[in-house]
């Protein structure tokens, strides 16, 4: 059967339940979710306002492929969502017979919630993997979420209005050189080819070659410390699900915590959180969150430096390499936590001490 675009339509704009299969959820189950999401990997939902525009109801070509009862219920089962979910978008992959599924929710406190899942065809018993979740504030701000295809993904980028004709996407990893990929926008919607999504780093709309949009995907829980033009990821940890980074604009430096690809339903977001930034001016910082129970060390030091070491209270220390360059970033152990940390210092290649830095409290 395929979704009636007034049933969703309903969800997205009154927080009603519509979706193929029926029933109306559980109101129970809905918050005993919500409660296990709040576990380490969980952010803030606490943001700053960023660009917004009246908000929008989903275009009926968003739904332009058949969404079976079973293709449903495979969909829930992949994203560990419940039938108070509802399909926003339903379309074909490009080039491809892949279907991208994007699920949403809706609620006071949450805001909007969006998961993907993608099906390898929309042939019965079609393989459902999930892909990512992600937070924001409503349809009036541009929601851009990854969804898998094959190896790599595309992003599913959802315009609050008729604002751009295409998006670019800005691909970054450390040590490689990844192109811009650019998809043009129809009904509101764009499909733009990528990596992974912690390569995504930035995100361009423009409409008859004139930008109207320039930020990080997904930004709605950094603050206004942190620059929207950080498009090159120098390092990350690589830990999954959710690695560490350091990304920069060549000013300024900000240590994140990113969001990949799931193996299995993806309970928390993809957004961007955990941020502490700097000036990039040829000294030595930490960029340690301020949430430090579950996050790591992180830095900028001297381009001169060769090493960082990180003494630790216990009296131990920890020697790691820096990126080199001018924004010479490192990160520590994935053991280390930022409450152990006494001090660090960044060293020439003799063992000569150039600069120290000394952790601050949280939050100054």
């Amino acid at each position: 059967m395929l979704v009636a675009a007034a049933a969703v339509c309903a969800v997205i704009a009154l927080g009603a339940v519509g979706a193929p299969g029926g029933g109306s959820g559980n109101d129970a189950d809905r918050t005993d979710r919500s409660g296990r999401l709040l576990d380490r990997a969980s952010p803030s939902t606490t943001s700053v306002p960023t660009p917004s525009w009246p908000e929008a109801q989903p275009a009926a070509s968003w739904r332009s492929v058949e969404l079976t009862d079973a293709m449903w219920q495979r969909a829930l089962e992949a994203t560990g969502t419940d039938p108070g979910w509802s399909p926003l978008v339903v379309t074909r992959a490009p080039d491809g017979p892949q279907v991208v599924v994007l699920l949403a929710s809706r609620s006071a406190d949450e805001g909007l919630t969006v998961a993907t899942v993608t099906f390898a065809s929309d042939r019965p018993g079609s393989r459902a993997v999930a892909g990512t979740r992600g937070v924001y504030r409503s349809l009036s701000s541009m929601v851009a979420q990854p969804a898998r295809v094959v190896d790599a993904g595309v992003l599913v980028v959802l315009l609050p209005g008729d604002i751009g004709d295409t998006v670019t996407v800005t691909n970054s990893s450390p040590g490689e050189q990844l192109p811009d990929t650019t998809g043009f926008v129809e009904d509101r919607m764009a499909l733009v080819p990528i990596v992974a999504p912690e390569a995504v780093t930035r995100v361009v709309v423009q409409r008859a070659g004139r930008t109207v949009l320039d930020t990080v995907p997904a930004g709605m829980l950094l603050g206004d410390d942190v620059p929207r033009t950080l498009e090159t990821v120098v390092t990350t940890n690589g830990a999954f699900p959710q690695p560490v980074q350091v990304r920069t604009d060549g000013r300024t430096a900000c240590r994140m915590t990113a969001g990949t690809w799931w193996d299995g339903p993806p309970y928390v977001p993809w957004n961007p959180f955990d941020t502490a930034c700097a000036t990039v001016d040829g000294d030595l910082h930490l960029l340690l969150a301020d949430d430090r129970r579950y996050s790591s060390v992180a830095g900028i030091a001297p381009s001169a430096a060769t090493q960082v070491r990180l003494r630790w209270r216990d009296g131990g220390s920890t020697t790691v390499r820096p990126t080199g360059g001018d924004v010479n970033a490192f990160l520590g152990p994935q053991d280390g936590s930022p409450r152990r940390l006494l001090l660090a210092e960044a060293l020439t290649r003799d063992g000569t001490v150039l600069a120290t830095a000394i952790p601050t409290r949280p939050g100054t």
